[in-house]
């Protein structure tokens, strides 16, 4: 049974909600560790309705703080599911924590649920709650999760149709990559279930895929990069395909929005009289309008904002 409680708290730009939820342990309280629901919600502080939210499996560290930087900018706020307080990613976890809990302390059996079933499990309580929390738009949310928590974000995705988007980050092999036989490991393959639903799957022109290049015009979105184990060089084209597939306009002030010390106090005027500029861009993906408007204002510090206006392509 989830209780979420939350505790909230305002840090400059960012509104953040430790999520706790408690699941009933009385079918049996002998299990060895208790099981326990574990979530970081941020959204902008001076949001002014419901916002899309991407969840994310795992993270250490600072990891919060990478997918803010990653999300926020694109209109998004991110919860980071701390999985491993539900159901660690081990053999001996097998026998306590939720397993545990429901197998009553006994060994899996094959057909059981296993980890990955587990934290899916934990993503749909969330969703629960998120239902329920005025700040998030629940019918707007994404998932995501790298290597094993790809396979996870899989999973989910098969249980949980209340999840609008999601992105499996090198999830290899028996997660995207199937690693059975040939047949179904290419990627032509992945699109026609999706033609036979009347939609788009994979829309590649080239044949086969180029390093560093995105293919984001069907349903599923594919980009390989050069490097390592990581999605980060993925996540620009991501946010792009996100906000094509859900229909999201997007307003945001770009990182290039600049601050300068205030000029000399005139002797003149008697005041301190700057220049603010505001530079407007539309951008509905085949084309981008920008507008500049400049005045002056007594008393502030010189400033440029750039603010993005991201639309969905005229249908």
């Amino acid at each position: 049974m989830l209780r979420p409680q939350q505790e909230a708290r305002v840090t400059g730009r960012i509104y953040s909600k430790e999520i706790t939820g408690t699941i009933d342990i009385s079918s049996y309280p002998q299990v060895r560790n208790r099981p326990v629901i574990l979530a970081t919600l941020r959204i902008p502080a001076n949001t002014t309705g419901p916002v899309p939210v991407f969840i994310f499996f795992g993270g250490f560290g600072n990891a919060a703080d990478m997918y803010w930087e990653r999300c926020n900018p694109r209109g998004w706020g991110i919860c980071v599911f701390n999985l491993t307080a539900l159901q660690p990613d081990n053999g001996v976890g097998l026998t306590s924590y939720q397993i545990g809990l429901v197998n009553k302390g006994n060994w899996r059996k094959p057909d059981d649920w296993g980890t990955l079933r587990v934290w899916s499990w934990g993503v749909s309580k969330l969703i629960n709650y998120f239902e329920t929390d005025k700040d998030v738009d629940a019918k707007m949310l994404g998932l995501n999760g790298v290597s094993r928590y790809g396979k996870a974000t899989l999973v989910t995705m098969a249980f949980e149709p209340r999840l609008a988007i999601a992105f499996a980050g090198d999830a290899g092999s028996l997660g995207t990559k199937l690693n059975r036989r040939h047949w179904g490991q290419d990627l032509e393959n992945a699109t026609p279930v999706y033609v036979l639903l009347g939609v788009k799957g994979l829309v590649m022109p080239d044949s086969k895929p180029v390093v560093d290049r995105a293919y984001i015009d069907g349903t599923i979105a594919y980009r390989v990069h050069e490097g390592g184990h990581t999605d980060a060089p993925e996540w620009p084209s991501f946010l792009e395909f996100a906000e094509r597939q859900l229909d999201l306009a997007t307003l945001w002030p770009s990182v290039s929005t600049l601050d300068f010390p205030p000029k000399p106090q005139s002797q003149e005027t008697g005041g301190n009289f700057s220049q603010v500029t505001i530079i407007a861009k539309e951008n509905t993906g085949s084309s981008e309008r920008t507008g500049k408007v400049s005045f002056s204002v007594c008393g502030l510090a010189p400033k440029v904002v750039v603010v993005i206006q991201k639309s969905a392509p005229a249908k």
